[in-house]
């Protein structure tokens, strides 16, 4: 509630002091400007919500006084078109650009004329590398390839959850890896390593390079997707 005294009334015919308004109004604007720290539309929309939510209230403070009234819904006008505009920008979903000037190909001596992404002529294959001892079956009794293990136990170290889950500690870490590879003899191929970043330590993030390993091989190339699982994120409500 809002308490004025005689003199109040008797400075201002609106019914409201002034400076109590001009306060209100202040912290409006205040609040729109905390959010001119990006560009352009989020500009477009803090503006337009100034106005739109100040122009709305300095039109209610001022109902009794014409001139202002109209100023004020002025304002909470130009906000409302600023908002349409904000979200008309935001959810159209583009359009199509006409392209007044072509390159002639033939300008270009080395013409790119196959799709990199399909699948190329090599015939191609797929191993894996573990320790052997991995409870992961394609990393243990399944691999390939018998590697060591490494001690790293000087620069990381493993959640408890981790440790349980692989059976690996920081001493005794594996190189484990998935590889797809050409079988042609025609070589040598170059070799392309794939490291995936951190996720669930429970979900295989390697795999998920299975794809591409496939289509590089059939492209030429050698790939090694290496598997880091044990180093990833344990689940968020198990204590490390």
């Amino acid at each position: 509630m809002l308490i004025m005294s005689n003199a109040d009334h008797a400075n201002n015919n609106d019914g409201i002091p002034i400076k109590k308004s001009s306060f209100i109004i202040k912290k409006l604007v205040f609040i729109g400007v905390l959010h001119f720290f990006t560009l352009e539309l989020e500009i477009l929309l803090s503006l337009s919500l100034t106005l739109f939510i100040g122009g709305i209230t300095a039109t209610i403070l001022y109902r009794s006084n014409l001139f202002k009234f109209i100023y004020f819904l002025l304002l909470f006008a130009i906000g409302c078109i600023g908002v349409i505009v904000f979200l008309w920008l935001y959810l159209i979903d583009g359009y199509d650009m006409i392209i007044d000037v072509m390159i002639p190909s033939e300008r270009f001596s080395n013409n790119i004329t196959n799709d990199p992404s399909l699948n190329g002529n090599y015939s191609y294959s797929f191993v894996t590398y573990g320790s052997g001892y991995d409870e992961r079956i394609d990393y243990g009794i399944k691999a390939s390839i018998k590697t060591p293990t490494i001690d790293l136990s000087s620069i990381i170290k493993i959640s408890s959850f981790n440790k349980k889950t692989f059976k690996y500690n920081e001493s005794t870490l594996p190189f484990n890896s998935r590889i797809w590879y050409p079988t042609n003899n025609s070589g040598p191929y170059p070799i392309v390593l794939m490291v995936h970043g951190n996720h669930i330590c429970t979900e295989s993030s390697e795999i998920g390079y299975e794809y591409l390993g496939k289509m590089l091989a059939s492209q030429g190339f050698i790939a090694v997707s290496i598997d880091e699982n044990v180093l990833n994120d344990a689940l968020p409500f198990y204590s490390t």
